[in-house]
């Protein structure tokens, strides 16, 4: 053996040093992926007004997202301007596969609860036409319902039908309860209706309401 080749010989990884090397190569790389799964699982959210919804999601343990032009969140909790202004562009959304806003288009036809009672009727009407008896039947889920003003006569006819029956008013574009009572006697509607026309003529803007029969003991989570 000459020089050069015992030079080689002894310059030579083993295999053990090899197999070394490799196993902590691969250790690198398992902590690499960890380390990015652990980063994937975190739930990133942006909200940019105080809210209880912002208080409920860092208790859970997500990461709220303060910088505007930070588009890396999964949910955006926002308005509905948000949401036509910034993430829905015409008919091309912007939201990458991943990322969640709670409003879609024409939400309030679903929000709104005229627009909802007015559906609702109109498709247990198309599935009456179609023949689909037993889907329609099924589709009955809303309690007698009226909207006010305009359904205001039609509600007094049935309502003198039901006598001690308890009723709710709700407000069609209000939320978390605001605007909703319950009556048993006209009178307090016919109270509430003339404080309506007031407002009206102070220069308040005209507010539309359901008037629904009361569930007495509706299916509650839980019982």
């Amino acid at each position: 053996m000459n020089n050069t080749q015992k030079i080689f010989e002894d310059s030579r990884i083993s295999p053990l040093q090899i197999e070394i090397t490799k196993c902590g190569a691969e250790k690198k790389i398992c902590n690499l992926k960890k380390k990015q799964n652990s980063e994937d699982k975190v739930v990133k959210f942006r909200c940019d007004f105080p809210s209880t919804q912002v208080e409920v999601m860092l208790a859970r343990g997500w990461t709220q997202i303060v910088d505007p032009e930070d588009t890396n969140w999964h949910l955006w909790w926002c308005d509905t301007g948000d949401v036509l202004r910034q993430v829905l562009d015409g008919d091309r959304k912007k939201l990458r596969p991943y990322q969640r806003v709670p409003h879609f288009r024409n939400h309030y036809e679903l929000t709104r609860k005229n627009y909802l009672y007015r559906n609702l009727k109109r498709y247990r009407k198309a599935l009456i036409r179609a023949g689909k008896f037993a889907e329609a039947r099924i589709s009955d889920v809303m309690p007698m319902t009226f909207e006010l003003p305009s359904d205001y006569l039609m509600f007094v006819e049935e309502y003198h039908k039901q006598q001690g029956a308890t009723w709710i008013v709700k407000p069609v574009a209000r939320s978390r309860g605001k605007g909703i009572f319950l009556f048993r006697k006209l009178k307090d509607l016919i109270e509430w209706k003339s404080r309506e026309v007031k407002s009206q003529q102070s220069g308040m803007p005209a507010e539309n309401y359901v008037v629904q029969k009361y569930i007495d003991n509706p299916y509650l989570v839980a019982g």
